[in-house]
């Protein structure tokens, strides 16, 4: 008889039907019981299965009884497989719970550490600069004070300057017993740049140096065979030859460019160079509270300034220098004011003081005296009253007058005249009432100096200073 492999279990059958097979309601016979028919018990001769009739049998154990369970599908009666087996749940590790978390971690830390490059590279870096100085033989200056941009960095050489913003910056070197050096360096981010300027001696042997002087507007830009200079003015050293130079005043001069030829040896001067003013600014400064003032040009065309510009003075105007401006200002009961705007200076900013002066009102006549006092005593009101009338006539005449100053300084400084601060100079065409006036200089550096000046009604003056 032949098994399947695949089925595993084995049925027991016993003679009560405890377990029985199904569709059978008795039990198997037994192979020499009587009830099995004839050719049926010939096969089971004829193979050696057949026993005695008197062989004893040996009962088979009843097994115990198996608990009932649900009823299993029909499958067809195909063997069962492995992907028949029920599925097993099983828990997830927690050492993976922990890595997820850990990775979470670690993708934060990343994008913090990407951001945080990312801000390095975007920041511009700070640069630095190391000046070191040296004479036209080539010894090293010990000392001396660096400006980089109007501030005072060292007093010192070498001088180390560190966290400049990267881009152009103006050096001005004051050294002792060597004129003032203005050179303009460019800043590199994170670069360290290293500059060695040569001064020039300030003794008799200085000229003996090829170079350029060069005088004017202060403030002008100056460039030698396109390499800036510093600004006027200015000192430079030059190669002997032909040399191109450019003035630069930015958008309120025109540009100018000179070609010179400098030898061996000479200190080549310049003069004073004035630029041509294309935009020329008014400072208004309105001393005579309630005055209408305008602007007039030679072609009378008006520009009123209205009253509510008044409020912040002083009042700053553009005008364009070649249609021939003057300043008008009225007020009743006081002598109209005009002062004619001029550029040719090649000064681009005009400080203009607007101060009327008040018309004297006459004094009404004394009544007439009584005859008696008339021929007592005609004489000695006469004499009394003629000085009177000359201080009265003089007064006038000295009210209405005024005059003119030019104010400037060597190098630039802040300027107070009388008081009142006018801003940086230099200032040209400054309208003042005719007497003494103070003029003061202050200089963040190099300290403060004052003039006085005198002028008379019409007069034009100059009042300059030259800080050592």
């Amino acid at each position: 008889m032949d098994w399947d492999d695949d089925e595993e279990s084995t049925h027991v059958y016993d003679r009560e039907g405890n377990d029985k097979m199904p569709g059978r309601t008795t039990p198997l016979p037994n192979a020499g019981s009587p009830t099995i028919p004839k050719a049926a018990a010939a096969l089971l001769a004829s193979s050696g299965g057949a026993a005695p009739a008197a062989r004893a049998r040996t009962p088979i154990p009843t097994p115990p009884p198996i608990p009932s369970a649900p009823p299993i599908p029909d499958m067809g009666h195909r063997p069962l497989s492995r992907n028949d087996e029920p599925t097993a749940i099983r828990p997830r590790p927690a050492t993976q719970q922990g890595a997820g978390k850990a990775g979470v971690i670690l993708g934060g830390l990343a994008l913090v550490a990407v951001l945080i490059l990312a801000v390095v590279l975007l920041v511009p870096k700070k640069g630095a600069l190391s000046i070191d100085l040296k004479t036209l033989g080539g010894a090293s200056v010990a000392r001396a004070e660096i400006f980089i941009d109007g501030q005072k960095r060292c007093d010192t050489v070498p001088c180390i300057v560190r966290d400049l913003d990267p881009g152009s910056k103006a050096v001005k070197i004051l050294a002792p017993d060597f004129p003032p050096r203005d050179a303009v360096e460019v800043v590199e981010g994170g670069k360290e740049k290293v500059v060695v300027i040569t001064l020039d001696s300030a003794g008799p042997a200085r000229s003996a140096a090829t170079g350029l002087k060069i005088a004017g507007t202060p403030g002008v830009k100056v460039l030698v065979d396109g390499v800036e200079k510093g600004t006027l003015p200015v000192e430079v050293s030059v190669p002997p030859g032909e040399h191109k130079i450019r003035f630069d005043g930015g958008e309120r001069y025109e540009p100018l460019e000179k070609t010179v030829e400098v030898g061996q040896g000479e200190a080549k001067d310049l003069g004073t160079v004035a630029l041509k003013v294309v935009k020329g600014q008014l400072t208004l400064d309105l001393a005579t509270s309630g005055a209408s003032v305008k602007l007039v040009n030679a072609k009378g065309t008006e520009k009123k300034l209205p009253d509510s510009a008044w409020k912040k003075p002083p009042v700053k105007v553009d005008v364009n220098p070649s249609e021939g401006w003057k300043v008008v200002a009225t007020k009743r009961g006081y002598e109209d004011f005009s002062q004619p705007i001029s550029f040719e200076d090649g000064q681009a900013e005009k400080t203009i003081q607007i101060a009327l002066a008040e018309v004297s009102k006459p004094e009404p006549a004394a009544p007439a005296p009584k005859a008696e006092a008339v021929a007592a005593a005609p004489r000695p009101e006469a004499p009394a009253a003629a000085p009177k009338a000359e201080a009265q006539a003089a007064a006038p005449a000295a009210a209405a007058g005024a005059a003119t100053l030019n104010i400037n300084s060597i190098p630039v400084s802040k300027v107070v005249l009388d008081g009142r601060p006018l801003g940086s100079t230099p200032k040209v065409g400054v309208s003042v009432p005719a007497g003494s006036h103070t003029v003061t200089f202050i200089h963040p550096e190099l300290g403060k100096k004052s003039v006085t000046v005198s002028v008379k009604a019409g007069e034009t003056k100059t009042a300059a200073v030259k800080f050592d």
